[in-house]
């Protein structure tokens, strides 16, 4: 049974068309569970959101992206421990580090949020963090 006290951060990963604009959407999250110390890295199930507001959005390039990331998630979480000191103390230095850099890319990560887990299942987690930052619908 998880305790209260059980943290989990978040980071918003968003696409800026134009550094200029510096407009952004989101397309995807990363949480970081510290009990678990696992990640889960959750991409937009609806990437015409991003072409209908840039229609030269390159969805090709993004899903590239997108695989790549799931690649190093998934290799990050078959380590046996993820420097848990660094992760905790700056997940956004971590994600910088490992997963993607800043080089002015289109996509970048948003500052880190931390939470208690207030005896909430992972699943649940995910699902509102989906609905609300990505609007993605519920899979029937």
């Amino acid at each position: 049974m998880e305790n209260l006290t059980d943290k989990y951060k978040y980071s918003v990963l968003k696409y800026r068309h134009s550094s200029f604009l510096e407009e952004s959407i989101n397309v995807a999250f990363i949480v970081f569970f510290e009990k678990e110390n696992k990640f889960c890295f959750i991409p937009t199930n609806n990437t015409k959101r991003v072409s209908y507001l840039y229609p030269n959005f390159n969805s090709s390039l993004f899903n590239n992206y997108i695989k790549d990331i799931e690649n190093i998630i998934s290799n990050l979480n078959k380590k046996t421990t993820l420097f848990d000191f660094e992760i905790n103390s700056n997940l956004n230095l971590f994600l910088n580090q490992n997963v993607l850099p800043l080089d002015g890319s289109s996509l970048v990560f948003s500052q880190q949020v931390n939470c208690f887990r207030n005896n909430l299942k992972e699943d649940v987690i995910i699902s509102h963090l989906s609905t609300t930052l990505l609007f993605n619908k519920e899979k029937k």
